[in-house]
């Protein structure tokens, strides 16, 4: 449970006693399969939000987050595998259409 885990141990080194081999695969981001399967259209939507994300990106490092914007700016701008983020200085989002949810 990790409950004697060294507070500063990269997750990559840790290892469950008994096994093995640790899948590190699953803690590096990237693209789901519906996305990969949707590229065209993800393109398409990103292309179509652009304005509204570059004014977002402006209101923030304007008005809401001035001390805090470079850092998250650098921050974002070295996402694993050379990523780039459509909604810079944020490093992702998520687009709920005609769906309910519970809270997260």
């Amino acid at each position: 449970q990790g409950n004697n885990t060294p507070s500063m141990a990269d997750p990559s080194t840790l290892q469950k006693d008994g096994k093995k081999h640790v899948n590190t695969s699953q803690n590096v981001p990237r693209a789901t399969r519906e996305l990969k399967e949707n590229s065209p259209e993800y393109r398409m939507f990103i292309e179509a939000l652009e304005p509204v994300f570059n004014w977002i990106g402006k209101l923030v490092s304007i008005h809401l987050l001035p001390d805090s914007f470079q850092t998250l700016s650098y921050l974002v701008s070295v996402l694993p595998n050379c990523d780039t983020s459509p909604v810079h200085p944020f490093s992702g989002f998520v687009v709920n259409i005609n769906v309910s949810t519970r809270i997260h």
